[in-house]
């Protein structure tokens, strides 16, 4: 393969792989949790964008995307944990109440 086909294919891989990127960006400005005006002030931003900055909004949307669709996952695991922790403090009261109960026994006994 020569230098001129080597170049096609590179400049081919490198328009799917901006087209990927363009639709990703757009997925994530759609779900964006923000106004359509902010929306629209993003793509109409965008074209102006240099393509090390457009990568580095790209990251930043990805990990709000992932927040926020995460974000309920984050709640249901807290409200476990304190389920959790309410059954352990009742069960603990308990064998604290009933350790109490044997050595007053134990004390009344000797």
């Amino acid at each position: 393969m020569d230098a001129a086909q080597q170049l096609e294919i590179d400049v081919a891989d490198l328009k799917t792989s901006l087209a990927f990127q363009g639709r990703k960006l757009g997925v994530f400005i759609v779900a964006l949790d923000a106004s359509d005006e902010v929306k629209d002030a993003w793509l109409a931003l965008l074209p102006h964008m240099a393509l090390d900055d457009l990568e580095r909004i790209l990251d930043i949307f990805e990990t709000h995307y992932a927040h926020q669709k995460t974000a309920y996952i984050d709640e249901a695991f807290k409200e476990s944990i304190e389920e959790i922790k309410q059954e352990y403090d009742e069960k603990e009261q308990a064998l604290e109440k009933a350790t109490v109960r044997k050595i007053e026994a134990l004390t009344r006994s000797l």
